[in-house]
């Protein structure tokens, strides 16, 4: 997944000169979450990182208590109605009855980086 000057599998002995273009490609995965348009409440946003204000009595991850109705969905929304069709990875917790910042990596690189 890395290339370098647009040639892809390359050696990792190859040498690099100051100009070369070094791309690392990070496919996306497939969010499971059902997309539902539910207001949220963004604070930031990068290409990498989603931070949501998360509201008390909300539950995060979609239960078979409570399918619907979830941060995880309205983030699948919201990222949806931006064409970005991305895993969605939590990556801190927040009980039911409890409101703060979620965090929300982009792609598993991100995730692994905050945690």
């Amino acid at each position: 997944l890395v290339s370098l000057n647009g040639i892809a599998g390359i050696s990792v002995n190859c040498s690099v000169k100051t100009g070369d273009v070094i791309r690392v490609a990070m496919p996306d995965d497939s969010n499971h979450f059902e997309p539902e348009n539910i207001p949220l409440s963004v604070v930031y946003e990068d290409e990498d990182l989603l931070i949501v204000n998360k509201s008390p009595f909300m539950v995060v991850h979609p239960t078979k208590g409570h399918p619907m109705g979830t941060v995880a969905n309205a983030v699948a929304y919201y990222l949806n109605a931006k064409d970005i069709y991305t895993k969605i990875r939590f990556i801190n917790r927040l009980d039911r009855d409890t409101s703060g910042i979620l965090l929300v990596g982009k792609n598993s690189f991100a995730q692994q980086e905050v945690s």
